[in-house]
């Protein structure tokens, strides 16, 4: 079962295969990991429901991770953290 450590870490690396801006702004991949993160962990922060779920590198995460494309926040929350 993927855990949401595994997730995170997938997506960071797919959003750097994918996008430009994350390799070129270091700073801007940091604050969009912070979001996700957030989220997933439902913590309370700046950060928290700032997070955009769509895109390709989101759905190629999830999918090396074994999770279905449609997956909700709720079940992203309630994968183990390791």
């Amino acid at each position: 079962m993927a855990t949401k450590k595994q997730f995170l870490e997938e997506y960071r690396a797919q959003l750097l295969a994918t996008y430009g801006w994350a390799r070129e702004h270091p700073d801007k991949l940091e604050r969009f990991m912070a979001s996700a993160k957030a989220t997933i962990a439902n913590e309370p922060s700046r950060f928290i429901n700032t997070w955009n779920r769509s895109g390709e590198a989101f759905e190629n995460a999830l999918v090396k991770c074994g999770l279905s494309k449609r997956i909700t926040p709720k079940a992203l929350r309630e994968l183990p953290e390791e």
